[in-house]
C-alpha cells in the first residue's frame, strides 16, 4: 500500500537540487558566534590497532590522535569507502551530540538523495526512533543513483540521565529491505538484519606512550 509522501517525510523537501561536493569544516557556529573545532588526526585503525588501544567516546575534546574500526565485522570497509567515513568522522569531531549531521547534509552525506531530475533517482531515509533515551539519525553518501549502491551511517544519541554519548553503525552493502514507494520516491524504512556494523573509536596516543615507556 502506498504511503503518502508528505506524511512520511514530515515536510522534508524533495524538489530540485543535487548533492553538494564535500568541503573541509574548520569552524562551527555557536550561540556566541563562530568557534574553531578541535584539531584531530583521525584514521581507520590498522587490523592490529584496536587490540592494543583504549576505546574512547566520539568527540572527546582532549584527544588528538584517534582511529576507528568496525566491530565484529568479517570484512572491513574498502579503502575508498573507509576514507569517506574517516572524513565525515573527522570533520564533525567535537561538535557534540546535537545535530552535527546538519553540516554533513550540506556536503556529500545527506538524509535524502536527488541525483537528477528523474523521479526514479530520488530516494529518502525515514526510518528512525525518537524516545527519551535514544534518537536515531541516518545519513547516506550521495554518490549513486541507486539506494542499494551506496553506503550509510546510523548515528544514535544514547542518553543516560544528563549524559549523552554517540554510537555509530555503518553499512556498505545490502543495507535495506525492499523500499516502499510513493509519488515515484523510494522510501527506505527497514534495515536489513546483519548488514549494519557498530563503529568504535580508539586513542592512538596510548600506543605512543607505551612505546616511550618501554
Amino acid at each position: 500500500m502506498a504511503v503518502p509522501l508528505r506524511s512520511i517525510l514530515g515536510g522534508v523537501s524533495l524538489l530540485g537540487g543535487s548533492c553538494a561536493v564535500a568541503t573541509p569544516i574548520a569552524m562551527s557556529v555557536t550561540a556566541g558566534g563562530v568557534s574553531s573545532l578541535p584539531k584531530i588526526s583521525l584514521v581507520k585503525c590498522e587490523n592490529t590497532d584496536a587490540a592494543n588501544l583504549g576505546e574512547v567516546s566520539y568527540g572527546e575534546a582532549e584527544l588528538r590522535n584517534v582511529c576507528w574500526k568496525e566491530v565484529d565485522a568479517a570484512t572491513q570497509a574498502s579503502s575508498a569507502t573507509g576514507s569517506e567515513y574517516t572524513t565525515l568522522f573527522q570533520n564533525h569531531w567535537g561538535q557534540g551530540t546535537q545535530n552535527w549531521e546538519v553540516g554533513a547534509e550540506q556536503e556529500r552525506w545527506t538524509a535524502q538523495c536527488m541525483i537528477d531530475d528523474s523521479l526514479s533517482n530520488k530516494w529518502a531515509i525515514v526510518v528512525g526512533t525518537d524516545t527519551l533515551t535514544q534518537i536515531n539519525k541516518y545519513l547516506r553518501l550521495c554518490n549513486s543513483s541507486s539506494y542499494d549502491k551506496t553506503v550509510y551511517l546510523k548515528k544514535e544519541d544514547m542518553v543516560s540521565g544528563s549524559n549523552s554519548t554517540l554510537k555509530f553503525s555503518i553499512c556498505t552493502s545490502d543495507c535495506w529491505e525492499d523500499p516502499q514507494e510513493s509519488s515515484g520516491v523510494k522510501i527506505l524504512t527497514t534495515e536489513k538484519s546483519g548488514s549494519w556494523k557498530e563503529v568504535k573509536f580508539y586513542n592512538r596516543d596510548q600506543t605512543s606512550a607505551q612505546e616511550l615507556a618501554s
